[in-house]
């Protein structure tokens, strides 16, 4: 998987609904937990990996948040009409 910039991974998870973002956060909490549980037993390829879940984790739950609140509210993508008739 190609290393996105932060805004890049940031505007990607602005398009998600709800339900997927509660599903990412999930599936980084099980990385995380998986990678913790192996960096006990033996050395880790890439540490800084951990920081960048945990980083992850609170811009998803930081997203749905501001949404809970009406900081910000979810986008819906809806097709772009290119002319009219």
């Amino acid at each position: 998987m190609a290393k996105l910039n932060t805004r890049t991974r940031l505007k990607e998870m602005r398009e998600r609904q709800d339900h997927e973002l509660r599903a990412d956060i999930e599936k980084l909490r099980k990385e995380f937990f998986d990678l913790r549980l192996k960096g006990a037993t033996e050395a880790v390829a890439n540490p800084a990996r951990f920081r960048e879940i945990r980083k992850d984790i609170a811009r998803c739950e930081t997203l749905l948040r501001e949404r809970a609140l009406g900081v910000r509210s979810q986008k819906t993508l809806s097709p772009k009409t290119t002319g009219s008739k």
